[in-house]
């Protein structure tokens, strides 16, 4: 029933920055992009994710005719401002805030069961402290963290 029937939902991390960062910095963008790779190669549950990193390099790659070897996040802030400034509002507007300081990074993840989500939820966040640090906040949302929360609350209850 899993494997023929079973579908995805949205696990989101939103990344806020805390300091004098944004997320049009080369460094910052790179940063996510790890993150990214990480979860969605080591872990089984995630199928794909979606974020700035993604939308910065299609941007690249059609800024430079299309060329498969330009699919990557430019060195340049400019670039990535550019591809702010000039790309699809409606999309921008759920991946980013206006300031640039606020992302949503948002990964397609095959729901097994809550002990698999509870696992998942905590290592993001343990990965993200560490390699974060003070300079962004962050906070899991999304339905996975709606049926975590709703699944706390009917143990809680029924205790």
């Amino acid at each position: 029933m899993k494997k023929k029937f079973g579908g995805t939902i949205p696990f989101i991390v939103v990344i806020q920055s805390e300091k004098d960062i944004d997320f049009t910095d080369p460094n910052t963008v790179k940063l996510v992009e790890k993150f990214e790779n990480k979860f969605v190669t080591e872990n089984r549950q995630i199928t794909s994710a979606f974020s700035i990193v993604e939308y910065v390099k299609e941007f690249n790659q059609a800024f430079n005719s299309n060329n498969p070897s330009s699919y990557i996040i430019p060195d340049s802030r400019l670039d990535i401002a550019d591809a702010f400034e000039l790309g699809d509002t409606e999309v921008l507007e759920r991946i980013i805030s206006p300031d640039h300081r606020q992302i949503c990074v948002t990964f397609n993840t095959i729901w097994d069961s809550n002990e698999s989500g509870y696992r998942l939820h905590s290592q993001v966040t343990d990965y993200l402290t560490k390699t974060l640090k003070s300079d962004f906040s962050l906070h899991i949302t999304g339905l996975s963290s709606l049926y975590l929360t709703m699944d706390k609350h009917l143990q809680e209850s029924q205790i």
